[in-house]
């Protein structure tokens, strides 16, 4: 019996600067001040630096004012795959300690 294994190697980027998210540790988005149904975006880069392709998928907390396109997908081998976080509020509410 023969069998291989790999390990995915991969970096996490979020905002504007390609601040270098850590495993394990949340990253605040600051969506500034904003109006109702005013769409604000940030940005986050999944950079795939290992000799695989991989797929992913989000999980996250249900949530009608959020969303991350693209949900699912693949990034190639050594490329990186551009993500948006898009908020859009229709009405009062409270996003006090959301997780993606």
């Amino acid at each position: 019996m023969k069998g291989e294994g790999y390990k995915i190697h991969h970096s996490v980027f979020a905002g504007s600067l390609r601040t270098e998210m850590q495993p394990g540790e949340a990253h605040k988005f600051d969506f500034g001040e904003f109006f109702i149904n005013e769409r604000k975006t940030k940005r986050l880069v999944v950079q795939n630096s290992g000799e695989f392709n991989f797929d992913f998928v989000w999980k996250r907390q249900i949530n009608k004012y959020i969303s991350i396109t693209p949900e699912t997908g693949s990034v190639p081998k050594g490329e990186e795959l551009e993500f948006e976080i898009t908020y859009l509020p229709i009405g009062e509410h409270n996003l006090k300690n959301y997780k993606l």
